[in-house]
């Protein structure tokens, strides 16, 4: 039997119990945990607290003998787990409580460190139980927490690979919006400047247009300038126009009434052939002035009675037609022109008609190259002149 020394007693004794102080020495090895270590050491120290008591009590018999309790002798179940166990197991297999066999009578103090034994390894396997429970529904927590992570991960992982496909797609979109944004750019970039050529055309053109323009309103304000003056021309022109409207009406109505009273004078007047150098009255009354003819350097002056005056081409001046070229009557105050051989005109040409004008001083008249002109000395004018 191997010996060893016992650490309460501090003598040499064989295992596994010592002979000298019944302490049971157990053999741990190298490497144990500090609740092991503590345990022996409480153990240790429980037994010398035990056996140092057992010396300061009386002694009444020097072999005390104390019934062992037949549980602690031997038991069909473990005294800490309550395992299963044979009589033959010297420890469980469940907890590793060690089964220690004492004899039928031993010390008290042994049956005492035993129950002790028992109670704390209780204790220990309880406080294993709870901990491998707490640690079991840690597990179970720790379990569902991954299981629920698992599934977050693989919703991400699903969420991150369908983010993948689509941004994929946006990708291949975006690429393709691109290019084809390209395509529309350059096709745009050209249609622009097909556009600022049409526009710098379009400038050009309108530049012209702006000149033409201004020629045009140059143009125009000239045209109205020269048409505000025609108008005025015209207005003034359409003044003299009814005011010889006007006086046309009162010498068709002094006309008619001259004419009614030559009529009423040829019929009592004597038949009588005109001088083809001279003026021949009907009725001779007073002189009211002369009618000059002016042809080629040529001038001569036929006297102007009151009444009606009957003229031909004076001699020396040839005006190519033959017989009585106009007739002047004077009335009164009023002196009218007819013309009698359809060549008479006025100084501008126009025609005289077929009721005679009236005649005014300075007048100018025409039969063919001879000019005609009346100097009427003694005609009032101011009484003509109030009768307009």
């Amino acid at each position: 039997m191997s010996t060893t020394t016992c650490p309460v007693c501090n003598q040499t004794t064989v295992v596994p119990f010592c002979q000298h102080c019944g302490f049971e020495i157990h053999f741990l090895p190298t490497t144990i945990s500090a609740e092991v270590r503590a345990y022996e050491e409480k153990r240790i120290k429980k037994y010398k607290e035990m056996l140092a008591k057992k010396d300061t009590e009386p002694k009444e018999d020097a072999n005390p003998s104390v019934p062992f309790p037949s549980e602690l002798t031997q038991t069909d179940k473990c005294p800490v787990c309550e395992a299963e166990m044979i009589p033959e197991q010297t420890f469980c297999e469940h907890c590793g409580w060690v089964r220690t066999l004492y004899p039928k009578v031993a010390p008290p103090a042994i049956v005492e460190m035993e129950k002790q034994r028992v109670e704390m390894m209780r204790k220990a396997y309880q406080q294993r139980q709870n901990d491998r429970q707490q640690h079991a529904d840690d597990t179970k927590k720790l379990n569902e927490e991954i299981e629920h992570q698992k599934q977050l991960v693989e919703a991400e992982q699903k969420k991150n690979k369908q983010l993948v496909e689509d941004n994929e797609k946006k990708e291949k979109q975006l690429k393709d919006d691109n290019d084809k944004l390209f395509d529309d750019l350059y096709t745009t970039k050209g249609q622009l400047d097909e556009a600022q050529k049409a526009l710098s055309a379009a400038q050009s053109d309108r530049d012209a247009a702006i000149k033409d323009r201004d020629q045009a309103q140059q143009k125009l304000q000239t045209e109205k300038t020269e048409h505000d003056k025609t108008k005025q021309v015209v207005q003034d022109e359409k003044r003299q126009l009814d005011e010889a409207r006007r006086q046309l009406r009162e010498e068709e109505n002094a006309h008619a009434k001259t004419k009614r009273e030559l009529e009423a004078l040829r019929k009592t007047a004597p038949t009588h052939t005109p001088s083809p150098t001279q003026t021949t009255p009907l009725n001779r009354g007073e002189k009211k002035g002369d009618v000059v003819f002016s042809a080629n350097g040529n001038t001569v002056k036929l006297p102007l009675y009151e009444g009606p005056n009957d003229f031909t081409a004076p001699e020396g001046i040839d005006c190519g037609v033959d017989g009585v070229l106009f007739c002047v009557e004077i009335n009164g105050v009023e002196v009218r022109i007819f013309d009698a051989c359809g060549q008479t005109r006025r100084a501008n040409g126009h025609e005289i008609g077929p009721k005679g004008k009236s005649v005014y001083p300075a007048d100018v008249f025409a039969v063919g190259k001879v000019k005609i002109t009346f100097e009427l000395r003694d005609v009032d004018l101011d009484a003509i002149l109030g009768n307009i």
